[in-house]
């Protein structure tokens, strides 16, 4: 059935349920409504309340490869479509992770606007409006490299699987990648810059080839590819988690635990409109930053060196003298 003609008379269909006939019509192309019809219509041979506050069915086999869902939806329903290369989603659209994407296997971009009220896009991957999560990458596109922002530091539940990507960067602030991530896809090699990932069930599984990863000494990296059977290869050290305070004699006191594999510390200090510079190298886990100036804020950086290795530089910590 390629067509579906829905009369006024109708008050109900069973959308709800995704194992509901109506919901997967595997040759359906369009959907038309009744302009009588109290409940229901339709826009584009695409199915929605009458309010079209909610898309109710995407047709399957609709053929477009583009699709802008109206301002006026907020809700969506399930949807598979094997067409859809780009969807632009509507300002008010409410949260949500929306798995479903994952079916469009030929989708290459989902846009967000900037007027969007709970999404963000760049490059066709699709974020929160903090960026702090990132809720899907499209399973179509096609580069074979990608690098997860560095203010990103939660990866959902299923929101990366993609054939193409061969080299996957995860940056420093990354704390979480969700369950089924991954999967069945042809990663070769992953670097992640974060020291403390949590990586969920069943991610990885099914990919083609062996993963190399290459991460933090005696990170979570490290412990789930030896967990896992994968190759690891420590490329940096961790950095140091820095605090600092002010005492009443024109001095800051930086503090740290030492980091396994360091030597020694490299400490750095600038002022609010200076460059950081380094002022000490120190095999200790703390040092008096002395004679500095009394209501003047200082702002501080530390790296662990090791023999073979370093780390980045920490986060920056800041204190005003007292």
């Amino acid at each position: 059935m390629k067509v579906i003609n829905i009369p006024a008379s109708v008050r109900y269909l069973p959308y709800e349920n995704e194992d509901d006939d109506f919901t997967f019509f595997g040759s359906l192309e369009k959907i038309n409504v009744s302009f009588s019809n109290k409940f229901y219509s339709s826009y584009g041979g695409v199915l929605y309340n009458k309010s079209k506050t909610y898309l109710i069915v995407y047709p399957n086999f609709k053929k477009d490869k583009s699709y802008k869902i109206p301002n006026t939806v907020n809700k969506l329903s399930f949807i598979i479509n094997d067409y859809l290369e780009n969807i632009t989603l509507p300002d008010n659209l409410g949260k949500g992770y929306y798995y479903f994407f994952n079916s469009f296997e030929k989708l290459k971009s989902v846009s967000a606007s900037k007027k969007s009220k709970n999404y963000y896009s760049k490059n066709g991957v699709l974020f929160n409006k903090e960026r702090d999560t990132l809720i899907y990458y499209p399973a179509g596109k096609k580069s074979k490299k990608y690098t997860i922002p560095s203010i990103v530091k939660k990866v959902v539940i299923g929101s990366m699987s993609n054939k193409y990507l061969q080299e996957l960067v995860i940056s420093r602030n990354v704390t979480k990648i969700g369950e089924e991530n991954f999967i069945e896809g042809n990663l070769k090699k992953i670097i992640v810059h974060s020291p403390n990932v949590k990586y969920g069930e069943l991610c990885f599984y099914g990919n083609k080839g062996k993963i190399k990863f290459y991460g933090l000494l005696n990170s979570t990296t490290q412990k789930y590819a030896k967990k896992n059977n994968y190759y690891f290869k420590a490329i940096k050290l961790k950095y140091p988690t820095v605090k600092v305070k002010s005492t009443k004699k024109k001095t800051a006191v930086i503090s740290y635990k030492k980091v396994s594999g360091a030597k020694k510390y490299n400490i750095y200090r600038k002022t609010a409109k200076g460059k950081y510079k380094l002022i000490k190298t120190t095999n200790k886990s703390s040092y008096k930053d002395k004679g500095l100036k009394s209501k003047k804020t200082y702002y501080y950086k530390v790296k662990s060196i090791g023999n073979k290795l370093k780390s980045d530089a920490s986060k920056a910590v800041k204190v005003k003298i007292k």
